[in-house]
């Protein structure tokens, strides 16, 4: 919602969730609908899972700041998962040559 009410947004990948309860419903009383119940039977999906981000935001004019919180915690977190299929990211620094782009700068 942060975009509607000018705000920068940035998401952030913050892992994977491995384990989830699927929805379950059951037929009224009346038996004119279906309510939602409590399901206690867990699912595990494969690796590497459900993803799931965090989302940072700031006020106009602070994009600078948002970009540094958000790199820094992506580093810091050592979350990020390349997709299946892909490769790994490199960048080539001007000073040692290419680097692994997970590295710390």
């Amino acid at each position: 919602m942060g975009p509607f009410a000018g705000l920068t947004e940035v998401l952030i990948p913050a892992g994977y969730v491995r384990t989830v309860y699927d929805p379950a419903f059951a037929l009224s009383a009346d038996r004119k609908r279906y309510v939602a119940i409590n399901s206690n039977t867990p699912s595990t999906l494969p690796v590497p899972g459900l993803p799931f981000s965090l989302v940072f935001r700031a006020e106009p004019g602070a994009e600078d700041r948002i970009l540094g919180v958000a790199s820094a915690y992506e580093a810091a977190s050592k979350g990020r998962v390349p997709p299946p299929g892909y490769p790994e990211l490199r960048i080539r620094n001007s000073e040692s040559g290419i680097r692994d782009a997970n590295s710390k700068f």
